[in-house]
């Protein structure tokens, strides 16, 4: 129940405003974008049921006296299927947590670029950026595809809620060429993926060698800069903080890079891409001119 509410705010079709339970005390709620389906004994008859009336009452501690609504379970929309998917992933949940707390930190939230509002799952990898740093984690996720792969941010920050009420167990992640779908041992959380193409990450991660960089010496200090109202921090080649250099970094955007605790970097002084690497991940930051 805890996920109804916050699915299906700001729409127009009254039906979606309801949650439906089925013969099988299974529950189920969407909003066109995101389809829930959690299998569980609610105590209630099968039926339509308004969610916010549901919500505040769960607030209270149960559903008891919880009315039913006029609407009728043939009108909810059909929910989509994945019967054939290009990859299914398992995970712990908080494996799965931490792989999208990651990638939201990096992916953006503009309109106007909707196509980086989420993250790319390409042949190997799940990729975010917002056009400043980018993200890339290795995940032998091996498929094929005529066209990207794009997962929302909404489920992701979905999937992220859903899987902190336990964090104990395993879940699986699947997709196919358009929804990516969460599966637990008793709930279901399936998403559009976005429709777009992704650009080509790939030009923006530099080729050269990474060399030993130590973050964990670097980070305090970088973090002092920002409570010192400091936009900008400077980096040389060894990745040591300096003043007066052409280039710097955005200090926000470094936080989150050094925070995924990178063991190599490669600086770039002439204004091009850095690449920063730990075991599993590579992250670029573009730099930015000291006026």
């Amino acid at each position: 129940m805890f996920h109804h509410k916050t699915n299906l705010e700001k729409t127009s079709l009254p039906i979606l405003t309801n949650f439906a339970v089925l013969e099988n005390n299974t529950s189920i709620s969407t909003n066109l974008e995101d389809y829930l389906t959690i299998n569980d004994d609610f105590n209630l008859e099968p039926g339509c049921y308004d969610i916010k009336t549901a919500y505040d009452l769960l607030k209270l501690g149960d559903l008891a006296e919880l009315p039913k609504t006029d609407h009728n379970l043939s009108d909810f929309p059909e929910f989509p299927k994945i019967e054939k998917p290009l990859a299914t992933l398992e995970f712990t949940r908080a494996e799965l947590k931490k792989l999208f707390q990651n990638l939201l930190k990096f992916s953006s939230n503009e309109e106007t670029r909707y196509y980086l509002n989420g993250a790319l799952i390409d042949s190997g990898n799940f990729v975010a950026t917002n056009g400043y740093i980018l993200l890339r984690v290795d995940n032998c996720v091996k498929f094929e595809s005529d066209q990207d792969v794009i997962i929302r941010n909404a489920f992701m920050k979905k999937c992220i809620k859903l899987l902190a009420r336990n964090p104990k167990g395993k879940v699986v992640l699947s997709f196919d060429e358009n929804h990516s779908k969460l599966k637990t041992e008793n709930m279901e959380l399936i998403s559009k993926l976005i429709d777009g193409s992704y650009p080509q990450y790939d030009r923006a991660i530099p080729n050269k060698k990474a060399k030993p960089f130590d973050s964990e010496s670097i980070l305090p200090a970088v973090k002092r800069a920002k409570a010192l109202k400091k936009k900008c921090v400077y980096l040389d080649e060894s990745g040591k903080i300096v003043e007066g250099l052409k280039w710097g970094f955005d200090t926000d955007y470094l936080i989150r890079v050094l925070n995924l605790n990178p063991n190599h970097a490669i600086i770039d002084m002439d204004g091009g891409p850095s690449k920063f690497e730990n075991d599993d991940s590579t992250m670029v930051i573009m730099p930015e001119r000291n006026h």
